[in-house]
Order: structure tokens, then C-alpha cells, then sequence
């Protein structure tokens, strides 16, 4: 907790110790690095990964935490902190720490020109559309804990800084999604326009 590892909502669901099932039948030498770093790390600096296939976690799924792009491990039983809001998440992961994602996405990350670019190459086309997710994810978050206002802000947001063109059919899925909060943000013109 000296740490500030978690967040102070979930510190009721810190776990003494992490248990979870090794997802492969093989271990190569980056996964024992990643071991090593678990045991000797002590909490003193986060850990995060990349979205990376489950496969790929070590079969610490349970306890990565989403914030943006990058998942953090904490160790907390995540199953506890399960919300209405996140129960009902339209996306491949339960778990998201919506107080991180907010700055992250509304203040932290620098979004440049990304939106009045007219080409996207191959990196960005694939970024763009998780960008498009993260927005989504907390827009939809914040209706169902009541915060209006901060998801009229993040729909917002990600209008004005993200380009207006589809990359990709999960990134269509999430225009769905936020044309739903503009809807029940009473951002109705926006809606209609998207």
C-alpha cells in the first residue's frame, strides 16, 4: 500500500499472496526474466504489459489491470472489485482502472496531429482503433457509475483528437458504442453526425 500499487478503492481486495495457472506446457527465457521480476520486484516499481494475447500473460490475466494501452499487474482479487460498470463492459477485458485511464487518456498522452493526418502508416492504422477502445471502455464506465459529465468529456475527447475514418471492424463496433454515449450525454447532433 506504501506503494500506491492500487488504487485506494480496491485496497480492501489486495490478495497476501498471487496465485495463478502457468498457461503453457513450455517456459522460455524471457518468461523466467518475467518470473524473476515478479519475485524480486517487491512492489517498488509497477509492472505493466502490453496487449498481448493471453498466451502470452503467463497466465497472470486475473490480476492485469487495464490503464490505456498498457495493462498493470496488481495484486488484487479483480473478480471482487467487479462493478456494474464492468460486468456489463462491451469489450474483451472485465478489469479496468477507470481513475488511471481518465488521466491517462484526457491529460497524460499527447495526441499531436493524429486526427488531420492523410496518412495513417501501417503502426498508427493499428493503433488508432485501440485508442478508439480505451475511449469506449471508460465513456461507457463512467454512464454506469453515474459520471455524465466526465463521460460526456472522454466522447468528446476522443472525437476531437482521434482521425474521423474506420480502421478497423472492432473500431466500427466502438463508434457503435460511443454514438450511444453521445446519445445518452445529450450530445445528439454529434451523434447523428458520427
Amino acid at each position: 500500500m506504501k506503494n500506491k500499487v492500487v488504487p485506494k478503492a480496491w485496497q480492501d481486495f489486495i490478495t497476501d499472496s498471487m496465485e495463478w495457472d502457468f498457461n503453457r506446457n513450455y517456459i522460455t527465457r524471457g518468461d523466467l526474466a518475467i518470473l524473476d521480476l515478479l519475485k524480486n520486484n517487491a512492489w517498488k516499481r509497477p509492472i505493466y504489459f502490453v496487449k498481448i494475447p493471453p498466451s502470452e500473460t503467463l497466465g497472470l490475466d486475473k490480476y492485469l489491470v487495464n490503464e490505456g494501452l498498457l495493462y498493470r499487474l496488481m495484486p488484487v482479487d479483480l473478480a471482487k472489485t467487479n462493478t456494474k460498470a464492468t460486468a456489463k463492459a462491451p469489450v474483451d477485458t472485465q478489469h479496468t482502472n477507470r481513475w488511471a485511464m481518465y488521466h491517462n487518456l484526457m491529460h497524460r498522452y499527447n495526441w499531436a496531429n493524429v486526427n488531420k493526418l492523410n496518412y495513417l502508416d501501417p503502426l498508427t492504422r493499428n493503433i488508432v482503433p485501440q485508442y478508439t477502445n480505451n475511449f469506449n471502455i471508460l465513456s461507457r464506465e463512467l454512464l454506469e457509475v453515474d459520471q455524465k459529465a466526465k463521460a460526456k468529456d472522454v466522447v468528446n475527447k476522443c472525437l476531437e483528437v482521434l482521425p474521423k475514418q474506420v480502421l478497423s471492424m472492432n473500431q466500427a463496433v466502438d463508434y457503435y458504442f460511443i454514438s450511444d454515449t453521445l446519445y445518452e450525454v445529450n450530445e445528439k447532433i454529434k451523434q447523428m453526425s458520427l
